[in-house]
């Protein structure tokens, strides 16, 4: 895969009224990250803002991975197959709205809907030219997608199986992101451990596993979601829950070279936080590059159909 522009069908999939169903969702601020504190910069990160998002559609909830595109529109899936689209309304610089939002199903490659929970655990997507990739867990595998008439049809000729790797059940790939340089496609699973303890990750290549590599497991934490930067450093979003502690969330940041090298992936932390903040079961990670060149992050929660749990979004500057 070459690097790739803003792909052709997502402006369609975006503005067309009769591609989906329509959404209407309720969004409501989050003004401070930290409760109870002013506090705005945490280490290289300095907090935006956030939502809080609710809907009365039944299929609405479950968000497990999400891409931007020009730093407002964004597409992303869901544990019942679902693509959510819409636009990101900022005011006075801070996430403000959800706009033109519309949730569709994603079909199989004979054009009908995805229905077996074995096989309709989307968990990641990432652009690709004018397709997008999505990963599943429990059926372990990536499949490629199109447009075809109205629908998101799964394009038959390209599925990398996963299977053979031998992960938990529910635990299978999880994080998707296309190396901006070399147009390969690292994947990683939620949590799998090889022989030395460590998370499995790949490296795919024209729909293919080139190699199996590592990263550098810690206290239990699974790996959510992960996205490249422009220049080729990875950013990965790590999460941890206990009922009896509570929810956790890290952000590390991968060097290319530690990436590319053929020794362990280790990162540094650069967001390390607990329920003392605003986040709840974060699994998707966004880069947007915005027009005044700030790097923004931008994640997501899954809150898996649970009324105790929230779908929130959250926005960082990345500060160099």
């Amino acid at each position: 895969m070459n690097r790739v522009l803003v792909p052709f069908f997502v402006f369609i999939l975006l503005s067309s009224t009769a591609l989906a169903d329509s959404l209407k969702i309720k969004a409501e601020p989050i003004a401070k990250f930290k409760r109870g504190s002013e506090e705005a910069v945490f280490g290289k990160l300095e907090f935006i803002g956030g939502l809080v998002l609710t809907s009365k559609h039944e299929d609405f909830g479950g968000i497990s991975g999400i891409r931007f595109i020009n730093g407002e529109n964004f597409i992303a899936v869901t544990d019942k197959a679902r693509v959510i689209t819409g636009r990101l309304e900022r005011k006075d610089g801070k996430p403000h709205k959800i706009k033109d939002e519309k949730i569709t199903r994603i079909k199989a490659s004979n054009g009908k809907t995805i229905t077996g929970a074995e096989d309709k655990d989307a968990e990641a997507i990432e652009l690709a030219g004018n397709q997008f990739l999505v990963g599943y867990e429990r059926n372990d595998r990536i499949m490629r997608f199109n447009m075809r008439g109205r629908k998101l049809v799964a394009d038959g000729s390209y599925l990398v199986n996963l299977e053979p790797f031998d992960f938990p059940d529910n635990k299978g790939p999880e994080a998707l992101a296309l190396d901006p340089i070399s147009g390969k496609l690292f994947a990683f699973a939620e949590y799998a451990l090889d022989e030395d303890g460590n998370h499995k990750g790949f490296v795919i290549s024209d729909g293919k596993v080139e190699k199996q590599i590592a990263v550098e497991e810690r206290n239990g934490f699974s790996l959510t979601d992960a996205a490249f930067l422009p220049d080729g450093d990875l950013l990965m979003l790590e999460r941890y829950y206990n009922p009896f502690l509570g929810s956790f969330m890290r952000l590390r940041l991968i060097s290319r070279s530690n990436l590319l090298s053929d020794n362990l992936i280790e990162g540094e932390m650069i967001m390390d936080v607990d329920d003392d903040y605003e986040i709840d079961n974060l699994e998707g990670l966004a880069v947007s590059i915005m027009e005044d060149g700030s790097t923004r992050l931008i994640l997501m929660s899954d809150d898996n159909f649970s009324k105790r749990q929230r779908t929130i979004l959250l926005e960082f500057k990345l500060l160099d």
